[in-house]
Formats: C-alpha cells, sequence, structure tokens
C-alpha cells in the first residue's frame, strides 16, 4: 500500500508540474496574441504553484510578457512602467540560477538597462526626479549583478552605469532627498570614470544644506587639493568663507587665488569688497587698520575695473567706497561745535567730503550707462543694482548741488520699480 501510495503523490506532483508549465506556455500565447491581461493571469498562477514558482523558467517567462507589453500604447504609460517588473522577472532569474540562458538573458537585461536610463534621461528633463531617480537605479541594479560579476567585462556598460549613478545624484539633490544624494556623491567621488570637480561643489552644497560646516569645509579641502585649478571649486570654497564669515581664511584664499590668476576680475572685485567690509563693520568700532584695509579694497577694485571696465556691480561698489568715506565725514561734521577750532576742521573736512563724493560719481554715473539701456529687462541682482545706482546718483547730486541733475535722478529713482 505504502509503494502505491508513493506512486500515486508522485504522479499528482508530475501534473501538478505539467499543469503549471501549460500555464506557462499558456501566458506566453496570450502575450504573443497581445492579451496582456490573460497573460499576467496565467504567469502569476504558476508563480503561485510551489512547483514552479522558484523556477528560472517561470520568471523568464513573466519578464519577456512584462517585456512584450512595452510594445502596447495602452501599457507604455503605465506608472511604473511594465519594463520596470520585467527587470525584476529577470534578476528573479540570475538570483534562481546565474547560467540560466546566459547569452539571451545578458542581452535582455542590457536592453532593459538602455530602456531605464532613457527613460530615466526623460523623468529629469521633465524634473520628475524621484522617477528618474528609480529608473537610473534600475541600470546600477542590473550593472551589479552577481557583485559586478555578471557584465566585468563590458567596459561601455560600466560608462553608462557610472552616468547613471552620476543622474542618480543628482535627482536625489534636486528633489532635496540629501540622504540619498550624499550617499551616490560620495561613490562617484572615487569612480575615475565620473569623477570631477562638480561633485566636490555638488557635495558641499548638501552639506550646506544640512548645516554640517565641518564635514563641508573636509569636501571642500579634499576637492581643493585634488583640483586646485577649479576656477568653480575655488569659489565654492570661497563662497564657504563668505557665509561663514571666517573673513581672515577667506582673505588668505583671495590672495593666494589672485596670485594665480592675477587678472580674474572676480577674484579682485571680491577681494576688494571683503577688505571693504573689515574697514566699514556693521557693528562696533572701525578696525585700527582700517585706513590700510580701505586702501587695499581701493586697489582692487581698480584691479577688477582694469580687466572687466563694463561691470556695472564692479563701478557701482567702487562708489560706494568713496560714498561711505564721505558720509563718515559728513557725521562727523555734524557733531561739531561753532568754536573757531571746529570751523576749521568743519571747512577742511567739507572740502575732503566733496572731493570723494567728486570721485565717486564717474562710477555710479558709469554703472547707470551700463544698465540704463536695459532698464525694463533688469532682474535679480542687475536689478537691485540699479535701484541703488539710481538712489546713489540722486544723493551725489544732491550733495554736490547739482540740482538739476539731482531732480532727474530722484524722478528716475521714484518712477523705477
Amino acid at each position: 500500500m505504502r509503494k502505491l501510495f508513493l506512486i500515486a503523490v508522485a504522479f499528482m506532483s508530475a501534473g501538478s508540474v505539467v499543469a503549471q508549465n501549460a500555464a506557462i506556455q499558456s501566458a506566453r500565447n496570450y502575450a504573443k496574441e497581445k492579451d496582456f491581461e490573460n497573460a499576467k493571469k496565467f504567469i502569476d498562477q504558476a508563480l503561485e504553484d510551489p512547483s514552479t514558482k522558484d523556477k528560472a523558467k517561470t520568471w523568464n517567462a513573466k519578464g519577456d510578457i512584462y517585456l512584450m507589453m512595452m510594445e502596447d500604447p495602452n501599457y507604455q504609460k503605465q506608472t511604473p512602467p511594465p519594463f520596470v517588473e520585467a527587470v525584476k522577472a529577470y534578476m528573479k532569474v540570475v538570483e534562481i540560477d546565474p547560467d540560466y540562458e546566459r547569452e539571451e538573458m545578458d542581452l535582455k537585461l542590457l536592453n532593459i538597462a538602455e530602456n531605464f536610463y532613457n527613460g530615466g534621461l526623460e523623468a529629469y528633463k521633465a524634473t520628475s526626479y524621484a522617477m528618474s531617480y528609480q529608473l537610473f537605479s534600475g541600470v546600477t541594479k542590473i550593472h551589479e549583478l552577481e557583485k559586478g560579476k555578471r557584465f566585468k567585462s563590458n567596459k561601455a556598460f560600466d560608462t553608462i552605469s557610472a552616468r547613471a549613478q552620476e543622474m542618480m545624484a543628482y535627482s536625489a539633490l534636486y528633489d532635496k532627498k540629501y540622504d540619498d544624494a550624499l550617499k551616490e556623491f560620495v561613490m562617484l567621488k572615487e569612480n575615475p570614470i565620473v569623477r570631477n570637480p562638480s561633485i566636490y561643489i555638488s557635495l558641499s552644497d548638501i552639506y550646506s544644506n544640512q548645516n554640517k560646516r565641518d564635514e563641508q569645509l573636509k569636501i571642500l579641502n579634499e576637492g581643493r587639493a585634488a583640483y586646485p585649478a577649479d576656477a568653480n571649486l575655488r569659489n565654492e570654497e570661497i563662497n564657504f568663507y563668505i557665509v561663514t564669515e571666517r573673513t581672515t581664511e577667506l582673505t588668505n584664499k583671495l590672495e593666494e587665488a589672485i596670485k594665480q590668476e592675477p587678472n580674474n576680475g572676480e577674484l579682485q572685485h571680491t577681494l576688494a569688497n571683503i577688505y571693504n567690509t573689515l574697514a566699514n563693520p556693521k557693528e562696533g568700532a572701525k578696525p585700527a587698520n582700517a585706513k590700510e584695509l580701505i586702501a587695499k579694497a581701493e586697489a582692487g577694485y581698480k584691479k577688477a575695473l582694469s580687466v572687466s571696465p563694463d561691470n556695472a556691480e564692479y563701478n557701482f561698489n567702487f562708489s560706494v567706497l568713496y560714498y561711505m568715506q564721505a558720509y563718515e565725514i559728513v557725521q562727523q561734521m555734524n557733531k561739531l561745535t561753532e568754536s573757531a577750532e571746529d570751523m576749521k576742521k568743519y571747512n577742511a573736512w567739507g572740502k575732503e567730503k566733496d572731493e570723494l563724493f567728486k570721485t565717486a560719481l564717474p562710477y555710479a554715473e558709469k554703472a547707470y550707462a551700463i544698465l540704463s539701456p536695459k532698464e525694463s529687462q533688469l532682474k535679480g541682482k542687475e536689478k537691485e543694482i540699479y535701484a541703488s545706482t539710481l538712489t546713489e546718483l540722486f544723493e551725489l547730486y544732491a550733495k554736490l548741488n547739482m540740482t538739476d541733475k539731482a531732480k532727474e535722478f530722484q524722478k528716475k529713482k521714484d518712477e523705477f520699480k
């Protein structure tokens, strides 16, 4: 009796396998007829049955069916697209049996990776960063099958995967998923295929958004050591010192940078602004070396303008340097009494402040001449500079008793919006 029972079980088991193999074939047949709903129904049936759910053949069939669905417009716009399920199925095949129809499976996986990559680019361009991150990650997952060994001889795929990871990182960054972006960028800076200065700038941005200033400085130092001549990375470092108000370190960095690029107007202008700020703190007394700092600022602005004479910002800030010195003198004059000694000071200081106002004037006028032709198109920083220039010119003309010009610019500044 026991033998008969075992034979019966064997027949029942064999019958189940036959039935589920038939289900797999039915699923494929329905897919060929583009009846994908029935195809999914039968392949799901095979994946639920113990006799076939762990077979590479079954998962391969599912991958093929979902890949065929991509040919049907009704499924192409599905979110996520069918090839996402296809790649999961094919990766399950590799997990179960890495050698199952290996050559054909590799072609399928590479085809899927290409679809992931192209879909990721489309999503990225559409600013659908969560979707682009998911699609690009599909490329890297395929590339890393069997711990990266499956496609180790395919150098072209190495590059595609590295580019996909780079796009993953930027997708996460723009989606403000800083932890995900950080993880990807940290790996990217060690990958010679895509390693570049922008990775360090992005890492700096991430640490800045996370308010991790020590980590930000560390990554900037690492990046500057790796790419000492990169201007964008240098500017990122300079901006770090500006934001964190580490002015002594900043001036040293700028002076070093200027030695390398003495004809870089932006560096000269930035350093001049720093000297001007140090000489004129918003709070507290002026430093003992204020005159020295102002002289350095003046030299910096002159150098910046020698490189870029038609830069409105450079001209405006240079005019402000002189205007503020004159304004300080006016404040001191207002404190004087009518004593004979103070009246001498008043007259001497009056001449000095007028000379400073006169010195400031041509630079303010140059800034106005540069920006006024495009007044209606001005935006952002340029618009702010233009508005400040109109106000400064009105005040300069008024203080220099140039009444008609003062009236003209009072009207201009009142009308400008």
